[in-house]
């Protein structure tokens, strides 16, 4: 026996919908043309994606009109599992009306990296790789044949590549040996990151100062002084903050 009633045919959304993912990339393949994939990083298995993920694929399939991708990444197995089931929608007895499986990047299904010619023959997968076993206390015996390899790349996507390891590798050893090696690596992309470091101590310094001594810092001249990485144009800023009474005057 069936027993139907009759909705609402208005969709209307009459909440927020969270539709955010962490990435969303344009691909152009060679032989399929342009695609949409979301990417998500997730840690723990999380039940309100059971929702979230079909809509985020049909509202970016309805928006872009072109094939769409879900890819996870997570840095548990436990998490790749749950991850890694379908999730269907329609109605018993008939065919699925949706079904949403992402591809999903784990432990499990990432190889380590284990020397310096693997990890430079592509240095994008190197790091997914770190990022993925960030968990692991094994990783941190690679790190130093990591920043050998960032090295070959470009300053610019060294650099950045470096910041993705930093934040993945959560594991406290690991934490530690990144920083170590980064406190004396020679690499020329390492000594841009100190350099930026200590640009950015520095600025910090300059507006507690400028705190301490009561000057009132606008939101333009905070910026400013924060995006600034020349450390000598800094020091100059913070001689003269010890004699100046207007924020305007620091940059005069």
């Amino acid at each position: 026996m069936i027993k139907a009633v009759e909705l609402n045919i208005d969709t209307t959304e009459t909440r927020p919908l969270e539709r955010r993912c962490d990435t969303v990339l344009e691909l152009e393949l060679a032989e399929h043309g342009s695609c949409i994939l979301a990417v998500e990083a997730q840690t723990d298995p999380d039940e309100e994606k059971i929702t979230a993920w079909p809509q985020l694929v049909s509202h970016l399939y309805a928006k872009y009109r072109r094939p769409v991708g879900l890819l996870v990444t997570t840095q548990k197995p436990a998490t790749a599992a749950w991850a890694r089931r379908p999730i269907l929608c329609g109605v018993p007895g008939l065919p699925t009306t949706l079904r949403t499986t992402p591809y999903v990047i784990g432990p499990d299904n990432t190889s380590k990296v284990t020397n310096l010619a693997d990890a430079c023959r592509s240095v994008s997968s190197t790091v997914l790789s770190v990022a993925i076993h960030g968990r692991s206390p094994d990783t941190a015996g690679i790190l130093g044949i990591v920043v050998d390899a960032l090295g070959t790349v470009d300053e610019e996507r060294a650099i950045r590549y470096a910041d993705l390891i930093e934040g993945a590798l959560v594991n406290a050893l690991n934490a530690r040996t990144w920083k170590a090696i980064m406190k004396t690596s020679t690499q020329p992309f390492v000594s841009s990151i100190r350099a930026e470091m200590r640009a950015e101590g520095e600025a910090r310094a300059l507006l507690l100062m400028l705190e301490r001594r009561g000057i009132a810092v606008t939101d333009e001249a905070r910026g400013r002084i924060t995006a600034c990485t020349d450390t000598q144009q800094i020091e100059t800023w913070v001689y003269r903050a010890f004699d100046i009474s207007t924020i305007d005057e620091l940059f005069a």
